[in-house]
């Protein structure tokens, strides 16, 4: 693979609260920190986590990843864990920050592979970067803010919220932060499955609920602010039209998925040029646990 001219200044090596050690390199002027996953020889493979999240949510992808010599490069977005915030991000700026992470650790490309609220972002690789993209996986994704496909009351008012009242979302997200802040790994799993999965053990001895206690910790250790930012990107113009990308996308989705409508895969379904849309008998959190094999085998391009 051709290497690029590095971005990074000297990497570190940080810590989170929870012990998910990071890599940190600098990306436009601003330190982000990549969390590494898998099989460090294999195929690289970008993911991006949800909203909230953090590069924790690698760890789910850890044990496919090391069967199938993929290399999970799992990214903190602006703003989340040792990233550096960047106020006024749209989705369409995941694209640069792909590329530049890929400069960073010397890549010429790599998969991308997004998760819910990071479906959008992995999406926005494809239709801005396509020479640094190796495939394209999106699992249990939102649409568009201009997609007419239902969504629940939550995402309902937190869009009307980011298009209309910068304090209205402040203040909602700073009241989640706090929510989420005081559930345990059970509980945060009671939101995002209805299946006994918190005890299954995904990485060494850390079960399903100890990587959502890790990820939900590093997505709030700067606050509330992520969230704002991550909500208004998703709520407002992604800065790309997705009926352009070209390269082609496999969309996974659950259709028993009660954390983003099913029906958000039928509208990828319409609108991408190439969509290969995998629909499975499995909700929100069962996706990733139980399709990461596939999806990684996408996004490497295999």
């Amino acid at each position: 693979m051709t290497s690029r001219a590095s971005s990074a200044d000297a990497a570190t090596t940080v810590d989170g609260p929870s012990s998910c050690p990071g890599e940190v390199v600098t990306v436009g002027g601003r330190r982000v920190t990549v969390a590494s996953f898998g099989d460090p020889g294999g195929a690289p493979v970008v993911a991006l986590h949800g909203t909230p999240g953090s590069r924790a949510f690698g760890a789910f992808l850890d044990a496919p990843a090391r069967e199938r010599g993929v290399r999970v490069l799992a990214a903190d977005r602006p703003g989340v864990g040792g990233s550096e915030r960047a106020p006024g991000r749209s989705v369409a700026d995941a694209a640069s920050l792909h590329a530049g992470v890929l400069d960073a650790l010397d890549l010429s490309a790599a998969g991308v592979l997004g998760f819910s609220g990071g479906g959008p972002h992995a999406l926005a690789c494809p239709a801005l970067v396509p020479e640094r993209v190796t495939g394209t996986a999106l699992l249990a994704s939102p649409a568009p803010p201009s997609a007419d496909v239902p969504r629940d009351a939550t995402i309902r008012a937190t869009h009307a919220l980011a298009r209309h009242t910068d304090l209205g979302l402040s203040l909602a997200c700073r009241v989640q932060a706090a929510v989420f802040g005081r559930q345990d790994g059970d509980a945060l799993a009671d939101l995002f499955t209805a299946e006994p999965v918190a005890y299954d053990v995904v990485v060494d001895d850390a079960t399903v609920a100890d990587v959502l206690a890790v990820e939900r910790d590093l997505a709030l250790e700067r606050g509330h602010r992520a969230l704002v930012d991550d909500y208004r990107a998703l709520a407002t113009d992604w800065g790309f039209d997705e009926y352009t990308v070209g390269p082609p996308v496999h969309v996974y989705h659950g259709t028993d998925d009660e954390n983003v409508h099913p029906e958000a895969a039928a509208y990828y379904d319409r609108v991408l040029p190439d969509a290969r849309v995998h629909r499975e008998p499995v909700d929100h959190l069962e996706l990733v646990l139980e399709f990461a094999d596939d999806a990684l085998d996408a996004a490497a391009g295999r």
